[in-house]
């Protein structure tokens, strides 16, 4: 008996530290980016830029906050070290690193060639 509560016990510990986290990750998320858009904030000004940025992170920051909360400084050493495992080769690092701009180049190549012009290369769309 006391081994299959034990047992209970363990299977359901997990339930509320991820609700925490869906929780906290979805409200931090949705005031950052409501505030931008109902305010409204502009996207370029400092404030915007800052919340959108916050907004983006908010996962990442409840995943720290519940672990820390839940496993201490040990669960959280724990969780960051699994960010810089090398669970592959080296090559696809480079490659998922380069793929953007080689794919970027390569159009702006074609678009030279076929218009004559280079493309505009700006931030902001025209």
């Amino acid at each position: 008996m006391v081994a299959e509560a034990s047992i209970s016990r363990a299977q359901s510990a997990p339930v509320l530290p991820l609700f925490q986290f869906f929780l906290l990750a979805f409200a931090l998320m949705w005031v950052c980016f409501f505030t931008v858009a109902l305010v409204p904030i502009p996207t370029a000004a400092l404030l915007g830029q800052s919340l959108v940025l916050l907004g983006v992170f908010a996962p990442s920051l409840a995943a720290l906050l519940v672990t820390a909360r839940t496993e201490g400084a040990r669960g959280v050493g724990t969780l960051l070290r699994g960010v810089l495992k090398w669970r592959v080769a080296a090559r696809w690092y480079l490659f998922a690193a380069s793929y953007t701009v080689i794919v970027k180049l390569t159009v702006a190549v074609l678009h030279r060639v076929a218009v004559g012009v280079w493309p505009r290369f700006a931030a902001e769309p025209y």
